[in-house]
């Protein structure tokens, strides 16, 4: 959502710049024109590269949907009876961070008390698990579980502002 918002921004900026090399296009304002299309070029080039990152990021997460690594995770997640040992959190952990690299860094750094249940829980979350999925493969109460889901909720809102923020001066 948040690299379409910086691309939707991005193409925004490209149409006014098209318009502003037309204009200064009629007026022979040869520099001027050369500026604004190293401009138009250099966003071009940044939406091109989100486009790549998000590619390359569901490219990812379909493999990682496929291991056997997350086929036991939603089978714990479905039934009580099946337990997500300690290794096979960290196992999950490892394919995670690969998908999502500085996910659980830029977490820490928005909540550096974050326990290793909560931190479970929002990668549950950004995985799209349910919070009542969520409390059954981490055996924890729903109620606490839902607390937490909120909590990654408001983090990530807050992330992606200051997230859209960042791209458009990046890509500037």
């Amino acid at each position: 959502e948040r690299s379409l918002e910086a691309i939707n921004e991005n193409n925004k900026k490209i149409a006014n710049l098209n318009t502003q090399l037309k204009e200064t296009k009629k007026k022979n304002e040869h520099l001027q024109h050369e500026l604004i299309l190293i401009q138009k070029e250099k966003l071009e080039l940044c939406n091109k590269k989100i486009i790549a990152d998000i590619n390359e990021q569901e490219l990812k997460l379909a493999s990682f949907q496929q291991s056997s690594i997350f086929f036991l995770l939603q089978r714990a997640a479905a039934s009580e009876t099946i337990v997500f040992t300690d290794e096979d959190w960290e196992r999950f952990t490892f394919h995670f961070n690969f998908i999502y690299p500085n996910f659980t860094e830029r977490l820490y750094r928005l909540q550096p008390q974050l326990t290793s249940i909560e931190l479970r829980i929002c990668y549950l979350t950004k995985l799209s698990f349910s919070p009542a999925n969520i409390a059954i493969c981490s055996s924890i109460a729903f109620s606490f579980c839902a607390f937490c889901f909120n909590v990654y909720r408001m983090l990530t809102d807050h992330i992606a502002l200051k997230f859209s923020r960042r791209s458009q001066l990046k890509c500037v």
